[in-house]
């Protein structure tokens, strides 16, 4: 099953992929540990502020989304998810608003929320990767995305468009890794944040 997980390590490595779906285990890294204590505070801050001021007619939480259970006051979703047999995909949250040029439209944009002060082409990538398995799901269109980033909360609105082909590409190799042979395995950057790291230095001593 793919999920955000198995997204978020095919970004960094597609051999952490193939660990995680043979149900392989490490130990997380302490620096990793407290950046998602961090993230975590920072959503549920992201979280409070956003409703601030809404009803609750006005904010949808924690639901499987289907673009006919919405109702027509929402302005916030939190939390939704879309899950089959094959994925089960969380965003941090979308917002909803009325189109500018037509009232009668409503523009979806999903948001990823992150810790660091700056984001990175992998952070746009992700939350393509994710819209677009929302939108095969929900037939909701997304134009636009949304990071928001560090502990101020700073707001990034970018087209995804540029980074479809690449999503696109991305989707349909994690589709392919779960009846995959065992990839090549070399060192990268994420190497020293990862929970495997230690096991996979092994296997590169080995093989030299």
């Amino acid at each position: 099953m793919i999920t955000n997980e198995i997204i978020e390590c095919f970004l960094n490595c597609d051999y952490k992929v193939y660990l995680k779906i043979n149900n392989e285990t490490g130990i997380k890294h302490e620096y990793v540990i407290l950046q998602e204590k961090i993230l975590q505070s920072n959503k549920d801050r992201f979280y409070n502020k956003s409703i601030t001021g809404y009803t609750n007619n006005h904010v949808l939480q924690d639901c499987i989304l289907d673009i006919t259970n919405i109702p027509k006051d929402v302005c916030f979703i939190i939390r939704p998810k879309v899950k089959n047999q094959n994925y089960d995909i969380l965003m941090d949250a979308i917002e909803v608003n009325s189109d500018k040029k037509s009232r009668n439209k409503v523009v979806y944009i999903p948001i990823l929320i992150t810790t660091p002060d700056k984001f990175t082409k992998k952070d746009k990538l992700y939350l393509c990767i994710k819209s677009l398995i929302f939108s095969k799901f929900t037939g909701i269109e997304y134009e636009y995305g949304k990071i928001i980033f560090g502990y101020e909360l700073n707001s990034l609105k970018f087209k995804l468009k540029p980074y479809e082909k690449e999503a696109l590409r991305i989707i349909k190799n994690l589709s392919l890794e779960f009846d995959s042979a065992e990839p090549i395995i070399y060192q990268k950057n994420h190497c020293k944040l990862c929970e495997f790291s230690d096991a996979c230095h092994k296997k590169l001593v080995e093989k030299d």
